[in-house]
């Protein structure tokens, strides 16, 4: 049994008088200084002083103190208790203290001592379970959690994910005392609404205690009761609340994050049901590569919305990501359905804003998930369900709720499949795997050492990162679970720039620039109004500020182009439309703002007015398309005459200009005032002439042409002067569809039977009466 710390540090100093140094005139003493190869804290309070020493990684005191051990010296009446110095530190090179509910086994692996920490029964550690040090230099990949000791075993099998922060405040989390703690404070002019009688939440039995989440509200108090110095540690950031919707992920093949944060390692070439609503409105099927058993194994995804499926997958050519919709690939950014399609850096992007789903993928193996909080308690799948618990995520299909990750996962699965596996690749059976074993401890320590470990816990995508090395022998692939990790750090608000030359460093093209947390909605030539919904961050290749995304390049407005019938034109090309010249400068067509022709069409039963209006309308009686409204120089009326005989009607045109009558029949004969009449024909107000063999033509020297097949097609083309001078049928050419439908009473109809109706000729009054 080790003798407490203070026990034996008086039996190391012994040798020093006791009262060798006093300061009786002071009332705080100076600190002590440090040991040679060590460090020392001091603290007051309540007039006493008490300074803490340990030793650096890799040393212990001289004098025989157990490795890890603290020396404590306390300032009492005037002397300090253990003398005035600690002891100086030697060099002791990959020791470290054992934790007391567990054990430490280690082994020489060539120039490195792999160790491996084992609790006992009811127990687990409070860090990752396996460490390794260079025998040479003494450093421990990952870092011990603290100097020169292992982890502590905690109690309790199950453990809790880190408690998101409250909107409008932070959460700080730590394993204190064996004890896993998170603690909630509020944003300045914020206060707690429910806080705890201890002050922060427990986890006990992998749920947070008490259950009752962290809320801030708004207080009339501008001083924040708790304080932020309360707590240490690293927050959320604080203009950007932290999401409180489902997220779920996978990543490097095996390696899965439900939507409640339960990080699980499934090993499986088959296809799987990843996410889906209870209502099947939509879900997300994805496809491990058959057969493959060493890194860089494809995936691909079938996403499927209402009616809708895209395929997300690489083309099998030139291997770059895509989206198709019926095995053609889609030019992106698409919007199909309502569902909209986009790529974003490396990401191919699927949004559906009725449901509110969003899932993203690399074009290689990382998949994300997400879902709006109206899924809740309504998901199922690999990405659980989404309920905030954790525990009933391993719900099969049948609903039951099971403990095993295969018998789960292949409820899941989409066809037959017995290839599901979930096993660890990492040992030390050989000298081959150790070698592989240290080379994953080695490239994966960064994950546990940064500034988000207080925010997200690591542990989990650390044993995933060295499992991906393990299974693979190759430490290239430690990007793909750090970049699982940072990425959820992204989410919670803590944006590490843990990209460098020599760790999973990214090569941007032309000239996109690498931003840890870019826009999820990008810039884009077509694009530049910034609209986004869901904005949060993705990494990758992003565009410099002031510059706009164009295939996969970036430019600046002035070098945008215009798309016009799906046709590109370069910045300062001109086009004609209708009666308007049209430039492109900064990547849309600005043109000339002149009024020009309208065309009303009556083309069997659908119909379009002179604004564009369409519908549908099947009658068989007479109907005004058009008509002059207010007083004109020159009264028209352009009216459908139906001929039927039972179910068929033939169709013809009767015309009133400044009450001259001229029919055209639907045998194909003309006839003016009632007689026959040759064509050509014209007088001072309209002219008439059979422009082809089947096509008649119809001037009015007011500003409207009219072109009739003699069977079922009609065109009536009205020049801008008759701007809201017509009414009937083709509507009333003022440049709104709202009014379309206003009727000769001067009411609008509820829908186009009853606008028909109304414009009926035996219900209107006609010109030939005025």
């Amino acid at each position: 049994m080790a003798l407490s710390a203070i026990t034996l540090s008086l039996l190391l100093l012994s040798g020093a008088a006791p009262h060798s140094a006093a300061y009786n005139d002071y009332h705080v003493p100076p600190n002590l200084d440090p040991p040679a190869n060590g460090e020392v804290e001091c603290t007051s309070a309540n007039g006493t002083t008490i300074c803490t020493a340990k030793c650096k990684s890799g040393f212990t005191f001289k004098s025989g103190a157990s490795v890890g051990e603290a020396i404590v010296n306390e300032f009492i009446d005037g002397f300090w208790s253990l003398g005035s110095r600690f002891p100086s530190c030697k060099r002791s090179l990959c020791e470290a203290r054992h934790p007391l509910q567990g054990s430490v086994d280690c082994e020489k692996a060539g120039g490195n001592l792999l160790c491996s920490v084992t609790c006992n029964a009811g127990f687990r550690t409070e860090h990752t379970h396996m460490y390794m040090c260079n025998m040479d230099t003494g450093e421990w990949c990952p870092s011990l959690p603290e100097i020169n000791r292992f982890p502590q075993c905690i109690f309790g099998e199950k453990s809790c994910n880190n408690l998101d922060a409250p909107i409008n405040g932070y959460i700080n989390c730590d394993v204190i005392n064996g004890e896993h703690r998170c603690t909630a404070t509020c944003k300045l002019g914020y206060v707690l609404m429910n806080p705890t009688a201890v002050g922060y939440y427990t986890c006990t039995v992998g749920m947070w205690m008490p259950n009752d989440k962290p809320r801030c509200v708004s207080t009339d108090d501008p001083i924040d009761p708790v304080g932020l110095a309360a707590v240490t540690g690293i927050y959320t950031r604080e203009d950007v609340p932290i999401e409180q919707t489902g997220y779920c992920m996978s990543w490097g093949q095996h390696h899965y994050r439900t939507f409640d944060g339960k990080i699980f390692r499934l090993q499986g070439d088959c296809s799987y049901i990843l996410a889906q609503d209870t209502d099947h409105f939509f879900t997300v099927h994805l496809h491990n590569e058959h057969g493959c058993k060493g890194d860089g194994c494809k995936r691909s995804l079938s996403i499927f919305v209402g009616d809708l499926q895209i395929d997300l997958k690489s083309d099998y050519i030139d291997g770059t990501p895509g989206a198709y919709v019926d095995g053609s690939k889609l030019a992106v950014p698409a919007s199909m359905s309502g569902v909209l399609i986009q790529r974003v850096a490396d990401f191919i992007v699927v949004r559906d804003p009725e449901s509110e789903l969003y899932v993203k993928w690399d074009g290689l193996e990382s998949i994300f998930v997400r879902v709006g909080e109206d899924q809740m308690g309504r998901t199922k799948g690999l990405c659980g369900t989404y309920d905030e618990n954790h525990q009933n995520d391993f719900t099969t299909k049948d609903g039951r709720i099971v403990t095993h990750v295969v018998e789960f996962a292949e409820s899941w699965s989409v066809g037959d499949c017995h290839n599901t596996e979930s096993k660890t690749y990492c040992s030390k059976a050989t000298p081959g795997d150790k070698k592989i074993l240290g080379k994953a401890l080695q490239g994966c320590k960064y994950i546990m050492e940064t500034k988000c470990r207080y925010v997200v816990n690591p542990a989990p995508y650390f044993e995933a990162c060295k499992e991906d090395v393990c299974w693979s022998g190759n430490d290239d692939t430690v990007c793909k679970s750090m970049s699982a990790y940072f990425r959820e750090c992204s989410r919670h608000g803590v944006v590490v720039d843990w990209r460098e030359e020599g760790r999973c460093a990214i090569n941007c093209p032309d000239n996109l620039c690498y931003d840890a947390c870019g826009s999820s909605c990008p810039k884009t030539c077509y694009d530049t109004s910034y609209n986004c919904e869901n904005d949060h961050c993705i990494e990758g290749c992003h565009c410099p500020d002031g510059q706009y995304l164009h295939n996969g390049t970036c430019v600046s407005r002035y070098e945008c182009p215009c798309q016009y019938a799906r046709q590109e034109y370069s910045p300062g090309s001109k086009i004609r439309l209708d009666c308007n010249r049209c430039v492109c400068a900064r990547g849309r067509w600005v043109c000339t703002k002149n009024v020009c022709d309208s065309v009303c069409k009556a083309v069997g039963n659908h119909f379009t007015t002179f604004d564009g209006k369409n519908f549908d309308f099947e009658g068989r009686c007479n109907y005004i398309l058009a008509r002059s409204e207010g007083m004109q120089d020159i009264a028209f009326e352009v009216q459908l005459i139906n001929t039927c005989t039972g179910f068929h009607c033939d169709r013809g045109l009767k015309i009133t200009v400044n009450g001259e009558r001229a029919e055209i029949l639907h045998n194909g004969n003309v006839e003016l005032n009632g007689k026959d009449v040759i064509l050509p024909h014209h007088n001072y107000f309209f002219a008439m002439e059979k422009v082809t063999t089947n096509l008649f033509k119809v001037t009015i020297n007011s500003g409207l042409t009219i072109l009739f097949d003699g069977k079922d097609r009609i065109y009536i083309r009205s020049k801008p002067d008759l701007c809201s001078r017509v009414a009937g049928m083709c509507g009333n050419f003022n440049a709104l569809t709202t009014d379309d439908f206003r009727t000769p009473k001067g009411d609008t109809a509820a829908n186009a039977n009853d606008f028909g109706d109304e414009c009926m000729a035996s219900l209107t009054r006609h010109i030939s009466d005025l």
